[in-house]
């Protein structure tokens, strides 16, 4: 019996100037970490080697602490690359440049970049690049790419706007490099069947407008601060948490606050979330970011990704907010926002509490 093939989101926004023509234009999908430590055949071999995972996994992290002198979570996206991705998975690639994403199918792979001189040396002629002493470039410019796979094209430039679900978005509003998304493979398949077939599932701003207004108000008025967190766990739950909790409240040796915590454990991602329920004609402040970032700040190690949001009932954040919250890395969402997502996430009536 064949085996399963997974599916995989990767961006290819780094060194986007060589990395979005090569897999346009040559099908050749790559990623960095172009040092010249790492950049091998013999490097690929290691880290495929038949021994135990936990010794593979001890050799990648000192060949990435020897190349970039300390261990970051980013490397775990070569990680995946090299030693996860497999020929016959699906790969989702996002476009660094608009509101499109595609869809491609490994076919060979992991290879050093520096391959590419011998298998791709049309490609690379046409687009103006070359490999020099294991590296690529463009004239004098060198490029940060260490690695590729070749893959094929299943489907160029779907919409994500006219095909993509809420759960699929929330995949692709991810930060990570790559991140192992079976848990959205429905969501991917139903997207490529409906733009084969041109039949976007396009709801109208317009229409989330009406919907959205007569929700909230009810929310507002029926839930109360705990239900509303409550709605927020469920909200994350329903895009693919595998795991949601709700802290308890006002720990003595806790610093910040996070009032839902949800974890994405294939991604090894989580989210804090910050929930303040006021009445809609207010403005949210600066104390929410404060304690959702100092609380995630506390949380933080080497082995996951983490995102922070304040969500909040009420229509808008003050200016101070909003500063604090791009200068602190924090999603503000409000009240219209949130139930425009919940909507989006098929959440029904009986289920808002």
């Amino acid at each position: 019996m064949a085996e399963e093939r997974n599916y995989w989101l990767h961006r290819i926004k780094h060194e986007r100037e060589a990395s979005v023509p090569l897999l346009n234009e040559g099908s050749i999908l790559t990623i960095g970490f172009g040092h010249q430590s790492l950049s091998t055949q013999s490097f690929i071999a290691e880290i495929l080697a038949s021994e135990s995972e936990d010794k593979r996994e001890e050799l990648f992290r000192r060949k990435i602490k020897e190349a970039y002198v300390e261990f970051r979570r980013w490397a775990w996206g070569l990680w995946y690359f090299l030693a996860d991705f497999k020929k016959g998975d699906c790969v989702l690639v996002p476009s660094p440049y608009g509101h499109e994403f595609s869809i491609y199918e490994l076919v060979s792979g992991p290879h050093p970049i520096s391959n590419l001189d011998a298998s791709e040396s049309s490609a690379l002629s046409n687009l103006g690049l070359e490999i020099r002493d294991g590296k690529l470039y463009r004239s004098d410019k060198q490029f940060d790419l260490g690695f590729y796979w070749k893959v094929s094209t299943i489907a160029k430039g779907i919409s994500k706007w006219d095909y993509a679900d809420a759960a699929l978005t929330a995949k692709m509003k991810s930060k990570w490099v790559n991140l192992f998304v079976n848990n959205v493979k429905d969501s991917i398949e139903e997207a490529l069947a409906r733009f084969r077939e041109s039949r976007p599932t396009r709801l109208s701003e317009e229409l989330l407008e009406e919907l959205a207004n007569p929700v909230l108000n009810w929310i507002v008025k029926n839930l109360n601060p705990k239900k509303f967190e409550k709605l927020v766990a469920l909200y994350l739950k329903k895009i693919g948490a595998t795991a949601v909790d709700m802290p308890p409240q006002n720990k003595g040796d806790k610093t910040g606050d996070a009032d839902v915590v949800a974890i994405f454990e294939p991604m090894k991602h989580v989210i804090y979330v910050q929930v303040k329920f006021f009445p809609r004609n207010t403005e949210t402040d600066e104390e929410a970011v404060k304690q959702v970032s100092d609380y995630r700040k506390d949380q933080q190690d080497d082995d996951s990704s983490f995102s922070a949001w304040v969500i909040s009932s009420a229509n808008a954040f003050t200016e101070d907010c909003r500063k604090l919250a791009e200068e602190e890395g924090v999603f503000l969402i409000n009240g219209m926002e949130f139930v425009k997502m919940l909507l989006k996430a098929g959440i029904p009536p009986e289920e808002l509490l």
